[in-house]
């Protein structure tokens, strides 16, 4: 393969990640993390929540990747949905609840 090539396919690759990591686009996987990140920081001062268990678990690096687990999830369940009918914050309020709820019955 010559050089052209070897870098038109390691730069489609490249997008393919993009693609898949930021289903909706990368300000609005940004946007996601900043609030899911801030409600962890907020459970970790409380002492109490996801945050605060994985943390238990797993230390710091628990926390950064529980942050980005949270966010990949919740930005492929709402992949094209339009927001014009929903609270962007309500939804991830809602979408965390439900995963706490989760981790307690599990």
């Amino acid at each position: 393969m010559n050089k052209e090539k070897k870098k038109h396919k390691k730069n489609i690759n490249r997008l393919n990640y993009i693609k898949c990591k930021f289903p909706n686009d990368i300000a609005s996987y940004l946007e996601t993390h900043c609030v899911i990140s801030m409600t962890l920081g907020k459970q970790m001062e409380n002492e109490k929540g996801l945050a605060w268990k994985r943390h238990n678990q797993q230390g710091t690096g628990g926390i950064y990747d529980l942050a980005e687990e949270l966010t990949d999830e919740f930005e492929n369940m709402f992949k094209d949905e339009p927001w014009e009918d929903k609270d962007y914050l309500e939804e991830i309020d809602f979408f965390l609840e439900t995963k706490e709820m989760e981790t307690k019955y599990n």
